[in-house]
């Protein structure tokens, strides 16, 4: 059967990438023809704006001093690592606009998941990322995260309105689960992110070493909002403490730009010990077994409740520290040394491929 997935496309993320190609591949393996729709909408198109800020690149030097080189590397290296593991349909739409339903018929099933594609703040809120162009007998979430433990007036309606006609709902962390069912009365069920639907083999064989990384021993700084003062100090006195050094991986590293998804996995499965406030780079710490500290958000916006199900399920609760400074917590957390999570998630990998196979079957 072939099965359209429906996912966040555009922007520059480690973890959405990540998470789309490990859905694609789980998808693969239990024997489906899988496509992501092309809908980079951003909100633009990778391709388009990687060529339009190359058209710019081009102008004399006093417009060209004022464009931003760092984001062109980046919007190319992301360019070529979706252009060689993710199998994109071979059109592309706005969905902004109307949908060209007439190249959408050759799909059986349409899966929205993973990743936050139903938070109102990325969505393009006209209930596109809610399949609201596709048969209620075509429609799958697939470990869909909301990101928000609630949804303003303003979107409640439609999301009610288009929950309501899926065939099967499944979501990423119990609030989103929560939430639907209190919008709704339907029940989704709870999966695993699709990156830990491969194990750590899977992942240190699509790792790949960053050119002339060579950092020794060292700590990973890995977050998506800037961090307190205070809290960089703690991290700095720390890894002094242990004689490592920290690798920060912002717009602060010199060959940050240059970094693809493959190398972030391999950053990641080579640090001694990470700090973070990412739901994906959690996972993969987790996934190899990494001495670990995860952060509440440092800005207003905190999305929590996902990494909250996600350390509760692997029974690593005590590697949250929220914005607590923190000294016994690392230690304990660093102390622990490494770990494996394979045995725990064995169970919740079958419920995912259980989901899958149960609801995308041949039609009545």
């Amino acid at each position: 059967m072939k099965v359209g997935l429906l996912t966040i496309t555009n922007g520059l993320s480690f973890g959405n990438r990540l998470q789309n190609y490990a859905t694609q591949k789980a998808l693969s393996d239990l024997g489906y023809d899988v496509e992501t729709l092309d809908s980079r909408f951003e909100k633009g198109n990778n391709f388009k704006r990687f060529f339009k800020l190359l058209i710019l690149k081009l102008l004399p030097f006093s417009i060209l001093k004022k464009i931003n080189k760092t984001e062109l590397q980046r919007w190319l290296t992301f360019y070529l690592w979706d252009k060689k593991f993710i199998h994109y349909s071979d059109f592309s739409f706005d969905p902004t606009k109307k949908i060209p339903l007439s190249k959408l018929k050759s799909y059986d099933y349409f899966i929205v998941g993973s990743d936050q594609i139903w938070n109102p703040k990325f969505s393009s809120n006209t209930g596109f990322e809610l399949l609201s162009f596709a048969e209620k007998k075509k429609r799958i979430s697939l470990a869909s995260s909301i990101g928000v433990n609630d949804l303003s007036k303003e979107y409640i309606d439609m999301y009610k309105e288009e929950w309501l006609k899926f065939k099967a709902l499944s979501v990423r962390e119990e609030s989103a689960a929560e939430l639907i069912y209190k919008i709704t009365g339907r029940n989704a069920e709870v999966l695993i992110d699709p990156t830990l639907m491969l194990s750590r083999k899977e992942w240190l064989q699509f790792a790949k070493k960053p050119e002339h990384f060579n950092t020794g021993g060292y700590i990973l700084e890995f977050f998506l909002t800037d961090v307190d003062s205070t809290t960089r100090e703690k991290i700095k006195l720390f890894a002094e403490k242990k004689s490592l050094n920290i690798l920060s991986l912002d717009r602060s590293y010199s060959r940050f730009e240059k970094i693809s998804p493959c190398e972030f996995i391999y950053i990641i499965a080579n640090a001694d010990m990470v700090f973070t406030d990412s739901f994906h780079c959690t996972v993969f710490s987790l996934i190899f077994g990494k001495p670990l500290t995860v952060y509440d958000r440092f800005d207003a916006d905190k999305v929590n409740s996902r990494l909250h199900t996600l350390l509760k399920l692997v029974n690593k609760s005590q590697f949250w520290v929220g914005k607590n400074n923190f000294d016994d917590i690392v230690t304990q957390n660093y102390n622990e040394g490494s770990y494996e999570i394979e045995d725990i998630i064995v169970e919740q990998r079958n419920k995912f491929n259980k989901f899958i196979t149960s609801n995308i079957t041949a039609y009545d």
